[in-house]
C-alpha cells in the first residue's frame, strides 16, 4: 500500500460504495466510524478525475478494443479471446494507469486563497503537520497484508453486514431525510427502504485455454511479430492479429 489506508473514508449514496464501506469496517473496525456516509456535494474534484482518467488513459484502449471486435476477430463472449487480450495487454494497461496516476498526483490544483498545490505535496504536508495517518506498521505476515480482502466474499457479501450497511446507506437518502425533517421519527419509514439485492457485475478471470508449454510456444512465436514492442495502437493491432492466429492454430493442432 503506497499511500497507506486512511483512518476514515467519506462517500455518497452510490450502492457501489457499500463494498468500500464493508472493507473499511473490516480493516478499521465497526466502531471507529471508518466510513462516513454523506451527500454528493463536495465531489467535484473526484468527478473531474473520472473524466481525466477516461480522456487521458482509457479512451484509447476502449476504442482499440472496439476496433478489434468490429474488424479483427475479437469475440468478447469467448473466454479464450479475453484471456489472450489480458495476456497481451494487461501489463501495459496497468503501466499506463500507474503513469496516469503519477501525473494526476503531481499536477497542481488551484486552492481557494492559497497557491496551487499538487496532491503529493498536500499529502506530505498533511503528514508533517498533523502526524502520520494511515501508515501504521503492519507485519508482513499479518492477514491484512497477506490478503486484505479475505474477509469479504468474492461472490456476494455477508447478509447481516450488508443489511446494516444498507440501512446506514439509506438513512440519509432524500426520502428518509424528508421523513425525519417532518419530525415523525416514530412513523413508518418509506417503502423500499431496504433493497433486497444490489446490481452486481461478475469479473471472473478467464481460464487460460493453453497449457503452460503451449503458452511458451505462443510467446516464442510472438517474439518475431512486427507488432512486438511497438507501443502504438497500430502495432498492438498487428500483435493481436498474429497472436489470435497463433492461438487458433495451436488449438486446432491439439484436436488433430
Amino acid at each position: 500500500m503506497v499511500w497507506g489506508v486512511p483512518i476514515r473514508l467519506r462517500g455518497d449514496h452510490g450502492v457501489e460504495n457499500l463494498y468500500a464501506a464493508q472493507w473499511m469496517e473490516n480493516y478499521r473496525g465497526v466502531l471507529t466510524n471508518a466510513y462516513l456516509w454523506g451527500r454528493s456535494v463536495h465531489n467535484t474534484r473526484a468527478e473531474r478525475m473520472w473524466v481525466e482518467t477516461s480522456r487521458s488513459c482509457m479512451d484509447d484502449w476502449y476504442a482499440f478494443f472496439i476496433e478489434l471486435e468490429a474488424s479483427y476477430g475479437l469475440d468478447h463472449d469467448n473466454s479464450a479471446h479475453i484471456w489472450l487480450l489480458q495476456h497481451l495487454f494487461l501489463s501495459t494497461i496497468d503501466a499506463d494507469a500507474l503513469q496516469w496516476a503519477d501525473w494526476w498526483n503531481n499536477h497542481p490544483i488551484p486552492l481557494e486563497g492559497k497557491r496551487p498545490e499538487t496532491l503529493s505535496n498536500m499529502w506530505i504536508e498533511s503528514q508533517l503537520m498533523n502526524g502520520l495517518r494511515g501508515l501504521e506498521h503492519i507485519a508482513p505476515t499479518d492477514p491484512l497484508v497477506v490478503d486484505p480482502f479475505a474477509a469479504i466474499p468474492r461472490m456476494g457479501m455477508n447478509q447481516d453486514i450488508l443489511r446494516l450497511l444498507q440501512q446506514r446507506h439509506q438513512a440519509l437518502t432524500p426520502d428518509v431525510l424528508a421523513h425525519l425533517d417532518d419530525g415523525r421519527v416514530d412513523a413508518p419509514l418509506p417503502q423500499n427502504f431496504l433493497k433486497e439485492s444490489l446490481a452486481y457485475v461478475p469479473c471472473e478471470p478467464p481460464n487460460c485455454p493453453l497449457s503452460p508449454e503451449e503458452v511458451q510456444v505462443l510467446d516464442r512465436t510472438l517474439q518475431t511479430s512486427s507488432g512486438m514492442g511497438d507501443e502504438t495502437m497500430a502495432g498492438r493491432r498487428v500483435l493481436w492479429i498474429h497472436a489470435l492466429e497463433t492461438m487458433n492454430a495451436i488449438l486446432i493442432h491439439r484436436q488433430e
